[in-house]
């Protein structure tokens, strides 16, 4: 049990790479974090309504910290 949680903590990055926030793979390709995390790591109002269009990128710290990829914002 510890480790696939252990396994499904990501980290969100700012374009220059400091960390932006956590979240965690919640199953098939998807990821969930705070709305806060995301305006942060895109540098967008956190009182903006709509999905940003922009990548996040992300990686996970525990399993391959070096691998960073990248994702969308779907809700």
């Amino acid at each position: 049990m510890i480790l696939s949680l252990e396994s499904s903590i990501v980290r969100t990055r700012t374009p220059d790479d400091p960390i932006a926030g956590a979240g965690f793979l919640i199953g098939n390709g998807l990821i969930l974090t705070c709305a806060h995390v995301v305006a942060s790591a895109l540098d967008v109002p956190e009182s903006r309504r709509e999905a940003p269009a922009d990548e996040l990128l992300l990686d996970f710290p525990l399993v391959e910290p070096a691998c960073t990829m990248t994702a969308r914002v779907i809700h």
